[in-house]
């Protein structure tokens, strides 16, 4: 998660989660993403990293602040069923050029990665499920994940996420207080085309059961920060793994360019 009080290359990549309430790690995906420090630190402090190291000083963009931007409340606080999720496994090949198949669609600015054979196969609520089991279905679930959760300011809705999307123990626990906090002092919303955007990003190592990730965000100033992000495959979809005191990354690092990452992004 980032620092609420954001400096010119941190703050537009620091997710909800970033946000100084949570400084729970660096910043992640957006300002939001890099702002949304606590879904962007969210890296798995039990998960080991196998995979070379970061070939620069990543920070990865953060999703967006709790209360950075208004979101539609849920249609439905029904938990969604992934019993009934339907998409194939689908290839094991960890990517190391951008996934064929891939658009990108705007949710509150931010633009997110979905494909017809990777996922999400459900959007209902604003929620994002149904991922495909395997490294790229972990790819773009981190992100639609991550960033859904850090933007979201209706408590019902964030709960319902949290408890359906996040891996349980200590690290949400930590998390849904910190969110409860920061929800009763919402931040105000930030400007548009402020939000940092994807763009690239890296494996850090991938098996069927665990997920690690380097995002690469870029600022509305060109800046780019990278975060490392994990999700574990349980209940039949994938979920974000956080770190014990909440956050969804460690903390992030400016990096001087995508040299070393997969250019990966919407906008």
């Amino acid at each position: 998660m980032a620092n609420e009080d954001r400096d010119d290359e941190g703050q537009e990549h620091e997710l909800p989660w970033a946000r100084p309430a949570f400084m729970v790690a660096a910043a992640f995906f957006v300002v939001v993403l890099a702002l949304g420090v606590w879904l962007v630190t969210k890296g798995h402090a039990n998960h080991p990293v196998t995979g070379p190291p970061p070939v620069a000083t990543a920070t990865t963009t953060v999703p967006p602040t709790l209360g950075s931007t208004g979101v539609r409340p849920p249609s439905s606080t029904s938990k969604p069923d992934t019993a009934t999720c339907n998409l194939p496994p689908g290839d094991q090949t960890v990517p190391t050029v951008a996934p064929s198949g891939v658009t990108w669609q705007l949710f509150d600015a931010l633009a997110l990665p979905f494909s017809k054979a990777a996922g999400p196969e459900r959007v209902e609520g604003g929620q994002a499920t149904c991922f495909a089991h395997s490294p790229v279905g972990a790819l773009i679930a981190i992100p639609q994940i991550a960033d859904r959760v850090g933007l979201s300011t209706n408590w019902e809705q964030l709960k319902q996420m949290a408890d359906s999307q996040i891996m349980p123990g200590v690290g949400r626990d930590a998390f849904l207080k910190l969110a409860a906090a920061d929800l009763k002092q919402p931040s105000p919303p930030l400007p548009p085309g402020t939000f940092p955007q994807l763009a690239g990003f890296s494996f850090i190592t991938y098996t069927p059961q665990v997920a690690v990730v380097q995002y690469v965000s870029r600022n509305d100033q060109g800046g780019l920060v990278q975060l490392t992000q994990t999700a574990d495959w349980s209940d039949g979809d994938w979920k974000l793994a956080l770190l014990p005191d909440g956050a969804t990354s460690p903390p992030g690092q400016a990096v001087s360019s995508l040299v070393g990452y997969v250019m990966w992004g919407g906008v």
